[in-house]
């Protein structure tokens, strides 16, 4: 199997190790991501997306990064890791893991380089069962302060599938403004769609928006 990446010593800023997934611990969670067709499977999101055409965000937001992956092959995957490559004008000292779809160990080093690692993740391919052929992880971090603005922050991600050759994710951007030029995204409770119980034994609830037509 592949190794992660090696870093340098002394240059470990975070380090964590998600074991002994359990659903359970979770009470609640909102995630907030735009739906388009066409799909691509290994995609990355931002939240928020940002104001108008030009994605505008402003000083101090959180950027919450998702990374999904399936596997689209023929054989099980035994091994993911996600590369990630954080912006220049992101701080570091911000970042923050938030959650996975598997147990997962995550690096992150003072040079902004992220790894996502999923060893025996056991992921079976699409043909076989669609819906367990899916994971994902997912983060947040803010920018820099005191940065000459505007500023273009941009990411992507490296995804690979045991020996394979990286599979490389979409850009996002945002950019980083003074103040809006475009129309800020507000969330609007009445236009939530909820999904519960959660945790769920099987059987679940989905309550559709109040001005869903």
């Amino acid at each position: 199997l592949m190794n992660p990446p090696q870093t340098a010593p002394g240059t470990l800023v975070k380090s964590f190790a998600r074991l002994n997934h359990n659903f359970n611990t979770i009470a609640s969670d909102t995630s907030y991501q735009e739906i388009v067709c066409s799909f691509d499977p290994n995609d990355k999101l931002v939240y928020p997306a940002g104001a108008g055409p030009n994605h505008e965000i402003l000083p101090g937001q959180w950027l919450t990064y998702t990374v999904r992956f399936q596997n689209t092959g023929n054989a099980m995957a035994n091994f993911v890791m996600i590369s990630d490559t954080l912006s220049q004008y992101l701080d570091v000292n911000t970042y923050e893991f938030l959650c996975s779809s598997h147990d997962v160990q995550v690096n992150c080093t003072m040079t902004g380089t992220v790894s996502f690692v999923f060893n025996d993740i056991n992921l079976v391919w699409s043909d076989f069962n669609e819906p367990g052929s899916h994971g994902f992880v997912k983060y947040r971090i803010k920018p820099k302060g005191g940065l000459a603005l505007p500023k273009l922050i941009t990411n992507d991600a490296l995804i690979f599938f045991d020996f394979n050759p990286y599979i490389l994710t979409n850009t996002v951007s945002n950019n980083l403004v003074t103040s809006y030029t475009g129309i800020p995204v507000t969330n609007d409770a009445s236009n939530e769609l909820l999904i519960y119980p959660n945790p769920s034994d099987g059987l679940f609830t989905i309550q559709f928006p109040e001005n869903n037509s």
